[in-house]
């Protein structure tokens, strides 16, 4: 367990191409350094990736990034980082995004997820009880983000990050 509070430095690294699944530990020194989210998401993304490689490649890193004081009820903290290298300008970019997809996440002791690849067909990444499932989404395929979300059956205790068409056929 960490010795930094809100934090289980807990990092999964899914691999779509082959539907592997590697967890990996955050030092405290890393989380001290990088403060988590968007610099914990930049680091890894410098350490794992050859950024060289476009960004439409299947080696480019999609990193959802929990902050650490996310879920500690402070003020304007309830957000997470999504990094990656971006189709638009060739460069990293980020974003901090909100709703229940980052507390579900933290309180599921997860830190962040790393994602990688290309699946053959399209699946969604489903984590419950630390068990990672890679679901057929044949049937989600094609809907606004919306109807996917409301296709999935969420709680509302669970989160999701999802994509639409616009995702689906690479539209930047």
């Amino acid at each position: 367990m960490s010795e930094i509070i809100g934090t289980s430095n807990r990092i999964l690294e899914i691999n779509l191409s082959n539907q592997s699944v590697n967890e990996f530990m955050v030092s405290d020194d890393d989380l001290k350094m990088y403060i988590g989210g968007k610099g914990l998401g930049l680091k890894y993304i410098y350490d794992k990736m050859d950024l060289s490689i476009d960004p439409f490649d299947e080696k480019n890193i999609l990193a959802f990034m929990m902050g650490v004081m996310l879920g500690s009820g402070a003020p304007c903290t309830g957000r997470f980082s999504c990094v990656t290298k971006s189709p638009l300008t060739g460069i990293m970019v980020s974003a901090s995004c909100g709703g229940p997809f980052g507390m579900a996440l933290k309180t599921s002791g997860i830190d962040g997820i790393l994602i990688s690849g290309k699946s053959e067909k399209p699946v969604y990444i489903e984590i419950e009880n630390n068990k990672v499932k890679f679901i057929d989404a044949k049937e989600l395929w094609g809907k606004a983000t919306d109807e996917t979300q409301n296709g999935l059956n969420l709680s509302h205790h669970d989160g999701a990050c999802v994509i639409g068409p616009a995702g689906e056929n690479k539209r930047v």
